[in-house]
């Protein structure tokens, strides 16, 4: 009995034994594995390191790259639109004169797709905040004197000392480039003005203009107009003032409606419209049979001896033709003069691409 139990007793001794050897092998083991893991988790990093920065430096290069090449496109186009748009204070243009007409239905109707917005993404991001990308497209494609025309128009006020010195200049010699101007007739009725004046006004409201818009057609107004006309009517895409443009033609489509409302008589009623061209060659057949297309907004007066002057009609040496619009309702370009430095050219503008029958 007593050997029984001392076999007993060296067998669960060795048992013992043998598990505390296994569990010091499975420690050494689990010690070994967590030590190749950490090495291995070392060497995975480094390797990490290593390769995000040949990442790092390679799209740094192609970084550069992109820059080089965006700035040679840049440098481009910008040498491509200076020869299409010139300076606008040293252009010669007529508001009121008819430069070029498009028979038919243009190429392109859509004026997103023109202007070059015609991406849904950079469109939404430009909209965010009009103004700010007006300001800027205004500081890279305009000249000195259309510069102080955007500050006059949305940072100033309606003041003889805060006019642009062009303007002042204008007055003192008393021509503008609309023709002969007296003091008095620049921004006329709207002293003491700013732009949140303007957008606040009743017109304004019931448009329901914003900033954005206000300033645009103020601008548009303005001897600046070339610098909406030329790029269209010469197909420069982007347009370099794209995002004015757009508020542009944004603001004049919400005026239409005005009318309606405040003088539905009026609004119903048949009124002519006038437009000259001058020293220009034109298809009257072709244009009776097919229409045509105006690219660039289209200022219209509602005095004849404005556009008799802008037509030349009467002066020697000049082609002229007069076109009379018949216009109402819809058809009608809008009243612009609240909002215009010149009111007493009593303009009606329509948007880019209108159609003429």
């Amino acid at each position: 009995e007593f050997a029984k139990k001392e076999a007993r007793a060296r067998e669960q001794a060795e048992t013992e034994k043998r598990l505390q050897e296994e569990e010091r092998e499975r420690a050494r083991l689990a010690a070994q594995i967590e030590s190749e893991r950490q090495e291995f988790a070392k060497k995975e990093a480094e390797m990490r390191e290593q390769l995000q920065g040949k990442l790092d430096e390679e799209k740094r290069e192609l970084d550069e790259e992109k820059r080089r090449f965006e700035e040679t496109l840049v440098a481009k186009k910008r040498g491509e639109e200076e020869k299409l748009v010139p300076d606008a204070q040293s252009v010669s243009e007529n508001k009121y004169a008819a430069i070029r007409l498009i028979l038919g239905s243009p190429e392109h109707s859509d004026l997103k797709e023109c202007l070059g917005l015609d991406d849904p993404f950079e469109f939404s991001e430009l909209l965010k905040n009009p103004l700010k990308a007006m300001r800027r497209e205004w500081m890279a494609a305009s000249s000195e004197n259309d510069q102080a025309n955007f500050d006059y128009v949305c940072r100033g006020t309606v003041a003889p000392d805060e006019y642009p010195d062009h303007v002042k200049e204008s007055l003192r010699t008393g021509v503008y480039h609309g023709g002969a101007i007296a003091d008095g007739e620049f921004d006329t009725g709207h002293q003491g003005m700013d732009l949140k004046d303007f957008t606040n006004h009743e017109i304004s409201r019931l448009a329901g203009l914003q900033d954005h818009h206000v300033a645009a057609i103020r601008l548009y107004t303005s001897s600046s107009y070339p610098l909406f006309n030329q790029p269209m009517r010469n197909g420069v895409k982007p347009h370099p003032i794209r995002v004015t443009m757009y508020c542009l033609s944004e603001g004049l489509l919400k005026l239409r409606k005005v009318g309606a409302k405040t003088d539905p008589e009026g609004y119903a009623t048949t009124k002519y419209l006038w437009r000259g061209m001058k020293d220009r060659e034109m298809d009257l057949e072709a244009f009776k049979t097919r229409g045509g297309t105006e690219l660039a907004p289209m200022s219209t007066t509602s005095s004849r001896e404005v556009a008799d002057s802008y037509a030349g009609v009467g002066q020697d040496g000049h082609t002229s033709l007069l076109f009379r619009y018949t216009t109402k309702a819809l058809s009608r370009g809008v009243l612009i003069d609240y909002l215009s430095m010149y009111p007493k050219e009593k303009e009606f503008l329509y948007p880019p691409l209108t159609s003429l029958t």
